[in-house]
């Protein structure tokens, strides 16, 4: 059932309710987690697909993550597979993809719980991280931006976005403590994704009356220095002379 091609309709809603009896007994389908978690990825995606905000908006248009796809990675992180089925691992990285682009919520405590679910699923599933994940956080730090700045329609949101800017942040730790370097100075041409990311996170720094995004900045930039990912000696010269 839950591994059936479909439209998103009534099929769709009965593999809603599958995926609850799984929630409410996860001890007695654990047994079964081999067979089960690429069909409950591929249902928790195509649920976040509907709920989820659009990637480079997050945080500004629709609802954002729904307890249910929470409860199915707490089951899933439960379960602690950490050899997933060939078949499976394209689910997995669809997952953990759509997973990451929506843990930015207006609470911060809902963004801290997500993104603390992130990392367990992250820590058992190393080895199908996405590789490229500035491609999954730049959008927050551009949201961060508009937000903070505002628009001629659109006053500042200043609380929203050191939402986003830290979220943004956070993802670049976590990325950077699973190996997954965002920000390599083989991928760090101008115009390039990688490239963009390293402005942002230099752009948080720049905050320094935003004591909570300008802290967190500071510890990713140590971070990423430490594994000499930021970029050339001439480009953080720069930024200190600007400052």
């Amino acid at each position: 059932l839950l591994s059936e091609e479909d439209e998103l309709g009534d099929l769709f809603n009965a593999k809603l309710h599958g995926c609850r009896l799984v929630l409410n007994k996860p001890e007695f389908f654990g047994p079964y987690a081999a067979w089960l978690v690429g069909p409950l990825c591929t249902v928790a995606a195509e649920a976040m697909s509907q709920s989820a905000p659009k990637l480079d908006r997050p945080m500004l248009d629709g609802p954002f993550i729904h307890y249910f796809t929470r409860d199915l990675a707490v089951t899933m992180v439960g379960w602690n597979l950490t050899q997933v089925p060939a078949h499976a691992q394209p689910s997995v990285q669809n997952f953990l993809a759509a997973f990451t682009q929506g843990i930015a919520h207006p609470s911060r405590q809902v963004t801290h719980h997500n993104l603390r679910i992130l990392k367990s699923l992250l820590s058992m599933w190393h080895a199908y991280i996405p590789n490229d994940p500035e491609r999954l956080i730049c959008p927050y730090f551009e949201t961060g931006k508009q937000l903070y700045q505002g628009g001629t329609d659109q006053p500042p949101d200043k609380a929203r976005a050191k939402i986003c800017f830290w979220a943004g942040l956070q993802l670049v730790g976590v990325f950077c403590a699973h190996r997954i370097q965002p920000c390599t100075e083989a991928k760090s041409v101008p115009g390039s994704l990688s490239f963009q990311l390293r402005e942002h996170v230099l752009f948080c720094l720049r905050l320094t009356n935003v004591t909570e995004v300008y802290r967190t900045a500071a510890q990713v930039t140590a971070l990423l220095l430490h594994n000499q990912h930021l970029g050339a000696a001439a480009h953080w010269e720069a930024l200190q002379h600007q400052d």
